[in-house]
Parts: C-alpha cells; structure tokens; sequence
C-alpha cells in the first residue's frame, strides 16, 4: 500500500511537472520527423501545446505534446533561425562584415524588390505572404497573409511608405506603412492577373502587367494612379498569344518603360511614359522573360529562353555583348546602381547568381552555389551586395528563400 501510494504520488508530481514545463509566449525546440526547429508556445491545451514554427505561417500550426518539447536551444538541427541568419564573414563596405546571408523557409519567393531607404525588402511570398526583410542582415520585419493563393509580385515606392502586392488571381493589395506597421490601405480588383509591377521611381503611380479581369486573354499595361484609385493611363492591349508580359522595368528618371515579351512578339518593347506611346522595339529570336534599364539609360539589359545574358544599346537597338547564364532559362537581372556591373539569376545547376562587368559581359563573379532556381535580382544602393528569390519545394526542412551577398571587390 505504502508502495501504490508512492507510485500515484510519483505520477502526479510528473503531471503537474509537465503541465507546468511550457507556457505561453516561451520559446521552444519542436520535434519533427526525428530533427529539431526553433518555435514558440501560442497555447497550453490539455492535449498538449499548440505552436508555432519560426519562420512559418499558419498552415504550420499544430498541438503537440511534451514528448516533442524541448527548452529553446535544445536543438541538433542545422535548420537556422530566419531571424538570426548564419553569415560567412567577408569584408564589405555598405554592410560591415555580411556577405552571405540567407533568408530561410519552405515557400517559393517568386518577386523581390528594395525600397530606396536601403532598408527594406519587399517579397511576393508563395504562401500568399507578403514578407518584408531587413535588407542588412534579411530578419524579417513582418509576415502579412494577403490571400489563400500565391503571391506573384512586390514593389516599393519611392518614399517607401508604401506596397504593392499582387496574388495570382489578380487582386492587387496596397499596405502604408503606420506607426504599428504596414496596414492594407486599398485592394484594387480590376485584374484577372498582374504578372509584375512596379511604382514609378519620381511619383506614386503603379506600373502593372497584368490581364483585365473582363477578359483573361488579353494583356495590358496600365498606369495606376493610387491616391485616385483608378487607370490614368494604359501603354498596351493584346493577346497573350502576341504579348506575354513577365517583366517591367522603369528608367530612372521615370521617362522610359520597358517591358520583356514572349510568344509572337518575342523581344523588347520601349514606351514614352509621359504619352504611353511605343518609342522603340528591340527584336530577339527568343522569348525574353526579364529587363532592366541602365542607371543612364544608355543601356538595357535582358534574359530569357536562350540562357544567355543581353546587353543592348537603347541608340542602336544592337546588342554590345551576349554570355551565358547557364545550361538553363535567365529569370532576373539587374543593372548595379552605379552602372559598372550586371546580376543575373535563373534555373539551372550552377550559382545562384552570377555578375557580370557591364563593359565587357565578363563574368565577375560567381556567387552561392546549390542553385534551386532564382525568380528575381536587385542591387543593394551600394552596388556591392546582390540579392535574389529563389525557388523551393515544400520541404519541412528550411532551405534559402532569400540570398543576399557581397560582390567580391
């Protein structure tokens, strides 16, 4: 009896141990398929814990029990926080001593763009997340849900108070910046699709390739006023069949657009922003699938199905040079905002970025290795540090979604 008496006694002490082990807000190691992620405690249950993974959204909750709980720190996975990224140590002079950081999770990342402060960086999320990253060491800033599909493309504007984001239904959210947060402003509904956009870098007007939503087959390019909420101005309407529109780039002092076409009418379109109307086409045998213009507008530069790397002269409409990207599609590039270099990203084994001399086409650098695909480039302000969204496949286990790193000077 003495015996019985010490056994229940025993099992209630552990209970109430247990019970006791975790509440909310505490900051755990969490069980999963026999490896360890950071998380943290959002509810104690009487079935266990319901938390949260670090870095993931909702779809990821769960309620475990204490058996897969660990203090935080307890962890034998390599998984990193997305909040504390691991740096490999190289001298750079806009960002100290980073030079290879990664922002890590299981979504697609299919859009980046850097605000002008330097400091922020928008992503269209797969998840159908708009997640902004501190563009200095990529912590995330916030994880907004938008939509229950796919996020397709995120642009900052100029006074950076301001973002667009775009699902693959076509609705386009507008978040302002507060001083809690970004808070969704307005949601224009206007579109079956927007396939990329980006803000004017002299106003606040919207650029957005996208489909109208009275007829899914067409293609259009519409200049959006936000504070009226309405078109002001529209460069294009086609089929999808003549224009496939995946990529737009604004000049720097805002008075060129130019938009990468597939199908038909393979090449680059170049239009006045001031009249919407074409100035020039530059002719290509492939589908190109990403622009940008040169900081002086001298120079365009493209990519796309011949997995090569274009430089254009925007007098000539000749290419000035052409090299390889890889055994695969260009998906971004990016023109350094000091006019010397060059970034490219895209599928295919090899480095997640390669950048090359914008004089020469002379591959500079090779930078990340283990490429999962790249969707989109862009430069920090210094010209010295890249970044690329790359593509992953649902893996429980984190992989780069976000890579950033220095350019070896």
């Amino acid at each position: 009896m003495k015996h019985l008496s010490s056994v229940l006694i025993l099992i209630l002490f552990t209970q109430l141990v247990l019970a006791q082990t975790y509440k909310v807000g505490d900051a755990v190691s969490i069980e999963w398929k026999g490896k360890w992620y950071p998380g943290k405690i959002l509810e104690v249950k009487n079935s266990g814990y319901k938390i949260s993974y670090d870095g993931y959204g909702e779809d990821w909750y769960e309620t475990v029990t204490t058996e897969r709980l660990k203090p935080a720190g307890n962890s034998t996975s390599t998984t990193t926080n997305n909040a504390q990224p691991t740096n490999k140590t190289v001298n750079s002079s806009a960002f100290a001593t980073i030079s290879e950081t990664s922002y890590k999770g299981v979504e697609t990342i299919w859009d980046i763009d850097l605000g002008s402060d330097g400091k922020t960086l928008a992503c269209a999320n797969a998840y159908g997340r708009l997640t902004i990253l501190n563009a200095t060491d990529l912590s995330l800033i916030a994880d907004i849900k938008i939509a229950d599909n796919p996020a397709s493309s995120a642009c900052i504007n100029k006074d950076c108070n301001l973002i667009a984001i775009s699902d693959s239904e076509g609705k386009i959210y507008i978040y302002k910046k507060s001083t809690t947060g970004w808070d969704l402003d307005k949601t224009i509904t206007s579109y079956s699709g927007a396939y990329n956009m980006r803000f004017s870098p002299v106003s606040n007007d919207l650029y957005i390739a996208g489909a109208p939503k009275e007829d899914y087959t067409k293609v259009t390019i519409d200049v959006y006023d936000i504070a009226a909420n309405k078109v002001k101005l529209n460069f294009l309407k086609s089929t999808n069949g003549s224009h496939s529109v995946s990529c737009i780039s604004l000049s720097k002092d805002g008075s060129k657009l130019a938009i990468a076409i597939a199908n038909s009418k393979k090449g680059i379109e170049v239009y006045e922003t001031a009249t919407g109307k074409l100035a020039y086409r530059i002719e290509h045998k492939a589908d190109v699938s990403t622009v940008a213009f040169s900081p002086d507008g001298n120079s365009l530069v493209s990519g796309g199905t011949d997995k090569m790397v274009t430089l254009w002269n925007t007098a000539t409409k000749k290419a000035v040079w052409t090299s390889a990207w890889n055994n695969d599609y260009v998906r971004g590039v990016a023109f350094a905002p000091n006019g010397t270099t060059v970034a490219a990203c895209g599928s295919g084994n090899g480095p997640k970025i390669k950048v090359y001399d914008a004089a020469s086409g002379k591959i500079k650098a090779e930078l990340g290795t283990t490429n999962a695909g790249g969707n989109a480039v862009c430069y920090a302000a210094s010209s010295t540090v890249v970044y690329t969204a790359l593509t992953t496949y649902g893996d429980i286990a984190k992989v780069p979604i976000v890579y950033m790193a220095a350019i070896p000077q």
